[in-house]
């Protein structure tokens, strides 16, 4: 309420240029409570509570520095300059404050989900160096060390362990790739899906087998994992753009292929 509340003296100054127009005291009376509902909707991330003492009598001493230059000062000297309409300028600066405040909502949001993130990856990072720690002797372990990034080796690794438990014949084909243009926590999520899909459709087969082809051809990743199927014999094709630089497909006849594309 800090806008509203102010700006109430403000309204009631003798300025003829304000208070001759009824219409125009009632907009900016308007404006003032638009803003203020909006500075109560998004308070949690302007002004802070949970902070010392310090920090809040800077913060109070702030608002109320805002109250009295907005109020008192700005207009009295809009006044001296012979200026008016100084109601204009405040509904310009309200307009300023609603697009700080949405900014500020958006902006505190997207830093909350870039930390979400990264502590998403920082958890499947670690996942991966235990995973690639463990069969690092195992089989198709050189093979796999031809792809740079860990996430990628520690699905081959789980899948190279899961098919031998369940007898599964895995064929893989791997050139040497180095960079991902895709975030590991997204890496991840695709490929994992794939693998499980791939291991679903699998079990039901009288052969078992799982073809994996990894690799990369002028800067793209491509990841592609097929099965037999006994789905009906029309084709099925799902196609995604994750987003400007991923597609996501996925084909289904008399087999079923999955293919990740990095640009």
């Amino acid at each position: 309420m800090i806008i509203f509340v102010g700006s109430i003296g403000f309204i009631l100054f003798p300025y003829e240029a304000i208070t001759e127009n009824i219409l125009f005291v009632m907009v900016l009376s308007f404006a003032h409570l638009g803003t203020s509902v909006l500075l109560i909707k998004y308070q949690h991330s302007l002004f802070k509570v949970d902070v010392g003492n310090k920090l809040l009598l800077i913060d109070g001493g702030a608002k109320l520095f805002f109250i009295l230059f907005f109020n008192l000062f700005f207009p009295r000297y809009f006044e001296i300059l012979g200026m008016e309409h100084y109601a204009v300028v405040s509904l310009v600066l309200l307009s300023m404050t609603v697009i700080f405040i949405v900014y500020r909502g958006y902006s505190i949001s997207l830093e909350r989900q870039n930390t979400v993130n990264n502590h998403k990856i920082q958890i499947v990072i670690r996942w991966a160096e235990h995973i690639n720690a463990l069969h690092k002797d195992f089989a198709n372990s050189d093979q796999i060390k031809a792809i740079e990034n860990p996430v990628v080796q520690a699905l081959l690794h789980e899948l190279t362990n899961t098919s031998e438990k369940l007898g599964i014949k895995l064929n893989m084909s791997v050139d040497f790739v180095q960079n991902i243009n895709l975030n590991n926590y997204d890496l991840f999520n695709i490929l994992g899906e794939f693998i499980e899909s791939a291991l679903h459709e699998v079990k039901s087969q009288i052969e078992k087998t799982i073809y994996v082809e990894v690799g990369s051809n002028a800067g793209c990743f491509r990841f592609m994992i097929q099965t037999n199927t006994h789905s009906k014999p029309e084709i099925v094709i799902n196609q995604l753009k994750h987003n400007s630089n991923v597609t996501v497909s996925s084909y289904k006849s008399d087999s079923f292929v999955q293919i990740l594309e990095v640009v």
